[in-house]
C-alpha cells in the first residue's frame, strides 16, 4: 500500500479510478511530471544535479506504483522509468476495443440492486459503472443513468418508479441529479 491510507489498488477492474489516484498520490509526492512523461531525464551527465534528481523521482514514482497494485498486476512493472510503467498499464487496462465498450454497455444495462443492498451503495455501483464508461470514450448522460438506477431496481419499489414516470422530466432530471450527487 501506498503512504496514503486506504489507496486503492490496481486490479483488472478498477484501472480509470485508479489512475486518478495514483496521479493524486504523483502530485502529492511532487513527481507527476516524470511519471507521466512531461519531463524526460535529462541529459547532462550521469552525475548532474538534474539527472539525480529526476533519478530520485522516478524511483519514487516507480515505487509507489508497484506498491499500489495487486500482486497480478506485477508482470506490468518490470519497465526501467516510470513514464514506461505508467504507459504499459495505459494500454493493457484502458478500455478501447470494441468489444470492451460493448462488454461494459452490457453491464451497465443489465446492472440489477441486491435485496439487501443500500441505496447510497446502488447508486454508487450504478455511477462507477458510468464513469468507467465516460472514460472509454462512451457518451452517458443523466436519462441513461436514471434509466439504470430505475431498471435494477427490484419489485418493491414499483410505485416509486410510476411515480418517476410521471414527474415532468425538467424538474426530475435536477432533482435526481441532486438526489445522485454525494453531499
Amino acid at each position: 500500500m501506498t503512504e496514503a491510507k486506504g489507496m486503492t489498488k490496481l486490479t483488472n477492474e478498477n484501472y480509470e479510478i485508479w489512475r486518478i489516484l495514483m496521479e493524486a498520490v504523483f502530485v502529492r509526492k511532487n513527481v507527476r511530471d516524470v511519471a507521466v512523461g512531461t519531463i524526460p531525464r535529462p541529459s547532462t551527465g550521469p552525475n548532474s544535479k538534474a539527472v539525480r534528481d529526476w533519478d530520485r523521482q522516478n524511483a519514487e514514482a516507480r515505487a509507489e506504483m508497484i506498491l499500489a497494485v495487486e500482486v497480478d498486476q506485477l508482470a506490468h512493472m518490470t519497465a526501467g522509468t516510470a513514464h514506461e510503467i505508467w504507459e504499459e498499464l495505459e494500454h493493457v487496462h484502458r478500455s478501447r476495443g470494441f468489444a470492451t465498450k460493448m462488454a461494459l454497455r452490457r453491464k451497465f444495462m443489465s446492472m440489477r440492486m441486491d435485496d439487501n443492498q443500500k441505496m447510497a451503495c446502488w447508486i454508487g455501483d450504478v455511477r462507477s459503472i458510468a464513469f468507467r464508461l465516460k472514460q472509454a470514450g462512451i457518451a452517458v448522460d443523466d436519462e441513461d443513468i436514471i434509466l439504470v438506477l430505475t431498471m435494477g431496481l427490484p419489485d418493491t419499489y414499483d410505485t416509486f418508479v410510476v411515480a418517476l414516470d410521471s414527474t415532468d422530466a425538467a424538474a426530475l432530471t435536477p432533482r435526481l441529479r441532486d438526489w445522485t450527487t454525494p453531499q
